[in-house]
């Protein structure tokens, strides 16, 4: 029985299929669907993003949801199609934005993931944290990551925030934002302001200065540049709010609208150059902000200075920012090495489902709920889980 018994776990170890997951993003108004398997292989990935947003200036809610609804069952078929799968028989997981994210682009996504999993009732079914998906993207690359704490800087259109992550769902925000401006929107803002068009403008902002080629790396230059010539006011510089330990982008929209008025600045006849250090500028005014937030707190908490420091969200993908945080702090820092990964995507849904059910084998209820505010401190209080009973 013993040497029967064996051969049978050989065997069934051997010959033991990986996981496929089917994962669909769709918090705001990117259409996502990715299939990947539990070694981390992406198999299918692509995104369509609503163009309206390029046509308005910003995310209009009700187009939002119509262009999911017109896009998510389409990129489930060509998924399915494409890699030859079927759901049930190759794919058993299916993993789903749950927030936080636009109430209504949730729901519309949400309710069409919930009904590809109740056609097939062996497919687990997982409501994914949108920020614990960008939080834990790195670790696809990295997997050493996650055998102990880290501290995640969470950067993108939505978000800006500081996370100490002890695992897989233990996650405390050490810095948040004071008001609702996130760095990407503000950045997104202000590009848009300097005459920059498209879905990502802040990519855009950055292509531009690399085609301009700023002598950077002259130190005279860069100080004329960030310092002696520096336009603009450093957000929570005044002394009543210096010591805040929060990030904070809200006033710089205002402030170069205000610049670009009092000194008359004509941006279709302005020189190339002149147009690219005002666009540093304005980047730089972000980032800067952001580091001096990280050192004030490592100052008061030199006990996770040398933790080590992931960057995700959709701004992680700047090399500006990279480069600059490699600069000023000695730790080990991760980014997603495919700068894709790095702006919402199903992959990151797929990822972060996948680790959060094998660290708590709970699954999501059908009936559960979409929850357009969620905090990554609370992950686990909204209700909605039950533990897997296969497992």
């Amino acid at each position: 029985m013993y040497i029967r018994h064996n051969i049978e776990t050989a065997k069934s170890f051997l010959f033991k299929r990986n996981v496929n997951i089917l994962a669909l993003e769709y918090s705001c108004d990117d259409s996502c669907v990715s299939i990947l398997n539990d070694q981390g292989a992406i198999l299918f990935n692509k995104k369509i993003t609503s163009s309206h947003v390029c046509e308005s200036g910003g995310v209009i809610p009700i187009k939002a949801i119509h262009h999911h609804q017109k896009t998510l069952p389409v990129l489930v078929q060509t998924a399915l199609k494409e890699t030859n799968m079927t759901i049930g028989r190759d794919i058993t997981m299916i993993c789903a934005t749950r927030g936080p994210g636009l109430a209504g682009s949730l729901c519309t996504g949400y309710q069409f993931s919930k009904g590809l999993a109740v056609a097939h009732t062996n497919v687990k079914f997982q409501g994914v944290h949108h920020m614990l998906g960008h939080l834990l993207m790195s670790s696809l690359e990295f997997p050493n990551i996650l055998q102990k704490p880290f501290l995640s800087l969470l950067v993108s259109g939505g978000h800006t925030q500081l996370v100490l992550s002890e695992s897989v769902i233990k996650h405390d925000i050490l810095i948040d934002l004071k008001e609702k401006s996130a760095i990407g929107d503000s950045l997104d803002k202000c590009g848009r302001m300097l005459g920059f068009r498209g879905d990502m403008i802040a990519k855009e902002m950055e292509a531009f200065l690399k085609k301009n080629d700023l002598p950077l790396e002259d130190p005279m230059y860069y100080k004329q540049l960030t310092k002696t010539k520096f336009s603009f006011k450093f957000p929570l510089n005044a002394p009543s709010n210096n010591a805040d330990i929060a990030f904070s982008f809200s006033g710089q929209i205002s402030q170069l609208k205000q610049f670009l008025e009092r000194e008359k600045i004509d941006l279709d006849h302005l020189d190339c150059q002149k147009k690219a250090e005002l666009v540093y500028q304005v980047q730089y005014l972000h980032f800067y902000h952001l580091i001096k937030k990280l050192k004030q707190l490592f100052e008061l908490r030199p006990d996770i200075s040398n933790y080590p420091l992931v960057i995700s969200g959709g701004v992680a993908a700047n090399t500006f920012l990279r480069k600059y945080l490699q600069k000023e702090f000695k730790t080990d820092i991760y980014f997603p090495q495919r700068t894709d990964l790095c702006t919402d995507n199903a992959v990151m849904i797929g990822w972060g489902g996948l680790k959060f059910y094998e660290h708590t084998k709970l699954l999501t209820k059908m009936d559960s709920i979409t929850q357009s505010k969620w905090l990554l401190s609370d992950i686990l209080s909204v209700g909605g889980y039950e533990k897997d009973k296969g497992a």
